[in-house]
């Protein structure tokens, strides 16, 4: 019988100082979840930094944007709608998706070597390319319910609202957060098949409201 392995401690905030979004010059993060009942049309700016998830289903309304993108996925998922196959390929192409600057962030990663894999293939694909690994459970500061795991909106919501306190502890302006689309509410068709039951939308919804500082678009 193999031993399971210890689990890993939790990161300390100097452990994101190095994260290359920390260094972003964007003035703004939007954050767009993948839900279809949007229509409103969304304004973005070149200092804005256009935040969106697994296979965005908002790609290609907002491709023209002047802004840079960083596109987060959950990495483990290789053989599914998530976007990766076997041989670490995008199931889109990445670079047609991303008009301006690109940080890829991948979470969580399950397979030995895959982080190491995907950035080789993704980094080759195009020039410029930043990658990180976001670790929820490792996330200072991201109190989570029992038994359940964030979704990928909200842990990289914790995530940019860790490296805003990292630039006020260190006299730099922070970065205004939005969201838009985070209702928490599953719509009858496309969007169910994206919504994974071991998320606890009602909590995540509960914070939210609690967090002045991040605009709801």
């Amino acid at each position: 019988m193999s031993e399971r392995p210890l689990p890993t401690p939790p990161a300390t905030l100097a452990d994101f100082l190095g994260h290359p979004l920390y260094a972003c010059g964007a003035r703004r993060a939007v954050l767009v979840a993948n839900n279809p009942r949007l229509t409103a049309r969304l304004e973005l700016n070149a200092d804005d930094l256009l935040v969106q998830f697994n296979r965005p289903l908002f790609a290609q309304t907002l491709r023209a944007a002047p802004c840079a993108r960083a596109l987060c996925f959950f990495a483990n998922h290789h053989e599914s709608y998530w976007g990766f196959g076997p041989d670490l390929r995008p199931g889109f192409d990445l670079a047609a998706e991303a008009g301006g600057a690109l940080h890829l962030l991948f979470a969580p990663v399950w397979r030995p070597g895959l982080e190491e894999g995907l950035r080789a293939a993704l980094g080759a694909r195009r020039s410029g390319v930043t990658a990180s690994v976001l670790d929820g459970a490792r996330l200072p500061g991201l109190s989570y319910p029992q038994g359940r795991m964030p979704s990928l909106g909200f842990a990289v919501l914790g995530l940019l609202r860790l490296l805003n306190l990292l630039r006020r502890l260190h006299g730099r302006e922070a970065m205004a957060l939005a969201t838009v689309g985070f209702t928490g509410a599953a719509d009858p068709g496309a969007w169910v098949r994206g919504r994974f039951e071991g998320h606890d939308f009602a909590h995540e919804q509960a914070v939210l409201a609690t967090l002045p500082e991040v605009e709801r678009l």
